[in-house]
């Protein structure tokens, strides 16, 4: 038997408001997970209020859904995500910063640039990996961030390295 207009409408009306406060918390908690993502931002608190709970007539057995339990903590990380993830990246970077290097010698081989114009690139290489780590971090891809990061400042060694122990145009003590 169906149930009476009013209490239909009525119905309707608290599922209405229960899914628009689902909308909003959903919508708060993108917000959170965004800001954990992005370094140095605060995270904002939020309280959500209570969903509405209807009350059954007497005369009938409908039971209301009992609520979703959130989700726990992450799962740990497995085999895979830690091989294809960090492995593999740092891998990715030692071999990027091999291949420049074996680029800048066999540019200094063949007399390409002198000793200026080599700490030069360097640390213009260098500071393209800095800034291309730095704004794969801004997009949330903190591994591959690191990675990039993490070759910019071995080139930037590099070329300190060179700059003060190849071609004495820094003092050791200032390099």
């Amino acid at each position: 038997m169906p149930a009476p207009p009013e209490e239909r409408d009525e119905r309707l009306e608290i599922l209405s408001e229960a899914l628009a406060q689902v909308v909003r918390r959903q919508r708060e908690l993108e917000q959170r997970i965004r800001a954990l993502e992005s370094p140095g931002a605060p995270e904002p608190e939020i309280t959500p209020p209570p969903l509405p709970q209807w009350d059954p007539p007497a005369n009938r057995d409908s039971p209301i859904p009992a609520p979703i339990a959130a989700p726990g903590a992450p799962p740990d990380t497995t085999l895979e995500t830690t091989f294809g993830l960090n492995w593999i990246n740092r891998i990715a970077v030692l071999t990027l910063l091999l291949g420049a290097a074996f680029l800048f010698k066999y540019g200094v081989d063949n007399d390409w640039f002198g000793p200026g114009a080599r700490i030069a690139l360097g640390v213009a290489a260098s500071a393209l990996a800095l800034f291309a780590g730095d704004r794969l971090w801004r997009r949330g891809q903190a591994i591959f961030a690191q990675g990039m990061i993490g070759l910019g400042l071995a080139l930037l060694y590099l070329s300190v390295y060179a700059a003060a122990m190849l071609y004495q145009f820094l003092a050791p003590g200032i390099a």
